[in-house]
């Protein structure tokens, strides 16, 4: 038995046999409990009598949870005692036989899970302590884990699986502990095609109408997580099988929620291995049927899992999605639960990219004032969703949001979700970009070359950069990649603006480099590693804004400004030079190349103050990025300043030479 090595531990202890039998009498009465734990008291020497009463005491409460089955169903119920004694006492016995024998003990665990007559709480723990010899969250355990079932004897496997599938349907709790158990067995054998009986088992479970309620429910939430934790192509043979027992569970003729609940979550776990089903009209027109159906019951957790299955049906196979779009998203896009509302616009969302444009044009344009709409709303979770499915919508679809009837209202409506929590403002930001570059796209222009003179961004430009300035300084813009947000959002509007709107690109110019000086005169200030990698990635972020506004600035203006951004970025390559912040090297020599494309022969006159920080960028082998962009930079030069980079060439050529014979 499991339990000798238990027993065989008891023996030396010499016991009184009057005082033994004594206690053997008086434990047919309530008394209290005592665990090993009593026996050792540090600090205080105990009398013989005293000694011998707690050795009788633990000698009798081992035997007590050991002796037979009775007794592990007792160690089983102590696992749950508020008293921390008992159940530490509990685990570890558990913990003991498991090391001793854990075929023995897995096997009388699901005995004991099997017998109705058991406490809901023995068997439930039961359940529970079976699942985790047979699962870990941790990868490479679970595995472990897997290898060491496979080697259990044969006959031991079959009886412990034979237990756990006569216990589905039989338990008083939810959700099914013999599911799970019956799960992660079939994940450790089905892929190396064992128990091939299982998926017919469970499916019949589903089918049969003599099936109770229980049955049905306890065997879908195991083919969930059977189809959640196993790789999709290991039941791709038994697609079809698995999908019509879940769809005949989740159809509004079945009387029980709990079992459309059990049945639509399986659903929502199995979507992966159907896309042979989805390909073919009548089956997909079956599963959206029943799915539109489950969001119009009326238990919350069937609409809610019904909803979540739509979304990931929408990411999956969007390509067939359009003609179900109207029934099942705009029906919920203003329902009264947040979820409701935040799952249609993350379903809408994503299956924008896929269908015919001119199918899905009609429906964006019309589901557009409800998204403005949402972009107001009292969750932060649908605002969210919206601000980027707004996004999604002015990359794919640009001309449905560029019309005037649509366009003021939702610049108005993203103006103001700039001020939002920082993950809504983070997807504002985004969803600016994409508006820029569609709206620079739509321009009218005379050739494709050619800037065009306005477009319909114009007369709202200044106040965007603005806002977008403000955003980038928040306090709170480092939470959900904010700031760097900001900074790329009014990246894409300079590099995206028409030539109305160049009057604002040179006051945007300036205002970049003067926050540029400003940050590089806190050089000081920095008292923690922290505090550096925040320096430095303002300073990146600058010197990447600065490139966007370089390139719209004309050849003319560009000399007006070069002296105090050439101070910046030597101030910049000095506080670096010889210290680990490779980045912020590598941005300054890239918005030095676009000072020198800008200025072209008119660079010459900073050579010599340049010269020394392009050599030692091309130096910086271990940081290959800068070797990289200061390669770039010579090559930028040589074209700029065409002959005039003569005197330069001795030293130069010579660190080229050196870059080619460096190994990696």
């Amino acid at each position: 038995m499991v339990y000798r090595s238990v027993l065989k531990a008891i023996q030396p202890l010499r016991l009184d046999k009057r005082t033994a039998h004594k206690d053997t009498m008086s434990s047919r009465f309530p008394q209290r409990r005592h665990n090993m734990a009593s026996f050792y008291q540090p600090g205080r020497a105990l009398s013989d009598g005293e000694q011998n009463r707690n050795l009788i005491e633990v000698s009798f409460s081992v035997l007590e949870i050991s002796s037979s089955k009775m007794d592990l169903i007792k160690i089983l119920e102590k696992t749950v005692s508020p008293d921390n004694h008992e159940l530490e006492s509990a685990q570890q016995f558990l913990e003991s036989a498991a090391a001793q024998n854990l075929p023995e003990l897995l096997t009388s665990l699901s005995n004991i899970l099997k017998h109705g007559g058991n406490s809901p709480v023995a068997r439930m723990q039961a359940g529970l302590q079976l699942k985790n010899a047979l699962y870990s969250k941790d990868n490479a355990i679970k595995l472990q884990y897997q290898q060491r079932w496979l080697q259990f004897p044969q006959e031991m496997r079959q009886l412990i699986k034979k237990n756990v599938l006569d216990t589905l349907g039989t338990e008083a709790v939810r959700p099914s502990s013999a599911a799970q158990c019956v799960a992660y067995m079939a994940c450790a054998e089905l892929p190396h095609g064992w128990w091939p009986e299982l998926i017919p088992c469970l499916t019949s479970n589903v089918i049969n109408p003599n099936s109770t309620e229980m049955m049905k429910e306890s065997t879908l939430e195991a083919v969930g997580y059977i189809c959640q934790e196993i790789e999709p192509e290991i039941l791709q043979p038994q697609s079809n099988e698995i999908l019509t027992a879940i769809v005949h569970a989740m159809k509004k003729e079945e009387p029980s929620n709990h079992v459309r609940f059990a049945a639509t979550n399986a659903l929502l776990n199995s979507l992966e291995f159907t896309k042979a089903n989805f390909d073919q009209e009548a089956e997909r027109h079956l599963i959206m049927q029943v799915v539109c159906e489950a969001t119009q019951s009326t238990d919350t957790r069937v609409r809610v899992a019904a909803m979540q299955c739509l979304v990931k049906i929408m990411s999956l196979y969007y390509i067939y999605m359009t003609h179900y779009m109207g029934p099942a998203l705009f029906a919920h896009i203003r329902h009264e639960d947040w979820r409701y509302r935040d799952a249609a616009v993350m379903a809408f969302g994503s299956i924008l990219e896929g269908p015919d444009p001119d199918k899905m044009k009609s429906i964006v344009e019309s589901a557009m004032p409800m998204l403005i709409e949402l972009l107001k709303d009292t969750s932060v979770v649908v605002r969210d969703t919206a601000a980027w499915t707004v996004g999604r919508v002015c990359e794919i679809l640009p001309e449905s949001v560029l019309r005037d009837t649509i366009l003021k209202p939702l610049l108005t409506a993203l103006l103001e979700g700039l001020e939002a929590e920082p993950r809504v403002a983070s997807n504002v930001c985004w969803a600016f970009s994409s508006l820029a570059e569609a709206a620079y796209e739509n321009a009218e222009q005379p050739d494709e070359d050619s800037e065009p003179e306005t477009y319909c961004l114009s007369s709202c430009f200044e106040a965007v950069v603005d806002r977008l300035l403000t955003t980038a300084d928040r306090t709170d813009g480092n939470q959900h990649n904010l700031r760097n947000a900001a900074y790329e959002a009014l990246m894409e509007l300079v590099k995206n603006s028409p030539k109305d709107c160049y009057v604002s690109v040179q006051k945007t110019t300036v205002i970049i480099l003067n926050k540029l000086e400003r940050v590089l005169s806190m050089e000081g200030s920095i008292q923690s590693n922290n505090d550096r990698v925040q320096f430095n990635d303002l300073q990146s972020l600058l010197c990447a804004t600065l490139q966007s506004v370089l390139r719209k600035v004309t050849p003319e203006d560009a000399p007006k400004i070069s002296d105090q951004i050439m101070t910046a970025l030597l101030q910049m390559f000095q506080s670096t030079s010889g210290k680990p912040g490779g980045g912020v090297q590598e941005d300054a020599l890239l918005a030095m190349s676009t000072l020198i494309e800008v200025l072209g022969e008119q660079f010459q006159k900073y050579m010599d103050a340049f010269k020394p920080y392009l050599l030692l960028g091309l130096k910086n082998y271990a940081e290959y990025q800068v070797c990289l962009a200061a390669v770039g930079v010579v090559g930028d030069l040589c074209r700029a300043l065409g002959a005039n980079i003569g005197s330069h060439c001795d030293e130069l050529m010579m660190m080229l030479l050196e870059n080619l014979g460096v190994r990696d």
